[in-house]
């Protein structure tokens, strides 16, 4: 079985900032694939990711099927 490689890398077309600590990142996309996130900051500080296909009226991620 060959290796999986890397084909593409994308940037967001969009960032927003709800509300303090809450980012908004638009892909711009519906892909698979892998995250690299690059930050700044203490060690120890949790970084909690979720990932939705849209975005509810409350600006919650809402994912169009589940899993």
């Amino acid at each position: 079985m060959p290796a999986i490689k890397v084909r593409q890398t994308i940037q967001p077309v969009a960032e927003t900032q709800p509300e303090e600590g809450v980012y908004l990142f638009d892909m711009g996309q519906n892909f698979p694939g892998w995250w690299r996130i690059r930050t700044e900051g203490d060690t120890g500080v949790r970084l909690r990711v979720k990932a939705a296909e849209t975005l509810n009226d409350s600006l919650f991620p809402t994912p169009l099927q589940p899993g």
